[in-house]
């Protein structure tokens, strides 16, 4: 579901040259829809940089860390089943 409504945000972006403020905790999603980013931590904005910068070249130590946190496509836990 979530994938489906950020297609369609993104969608809508490119067809009707929309511009918006997108709000999230789940960075790949906000990365997903942005050409943007501002990272904040203990409401205050803590590094801003264009989407590809933020996922490339991190630079404040939190985006490392949010970063770091979100789980691989290509990294299994321990007693995950590969479909």
């Amino acid at each position: 579901m979530q994938a489906s409504v950020l297609n369609t945000v993104g969608r809508l972006q490119r067809e009707l040259g929309l511009s918006m403020l997108f709000i999230g905790h789940n960075l790949p999603a906000v990365c997903h829809v942005s050409d943007m980013v501002a990272v904040m931590r203990h409401g205050r904005i803590v590094e801003t940089a264009p989407t590809g910068t933020l996922l490339s070249a991190p630079a404040h130590p939190y985006t490392r860390t949010l970063l770091d946190s979100v789980p691989s496509l290509r990294t299994r836990l321990p007693g995950e089943m590969t479909v």
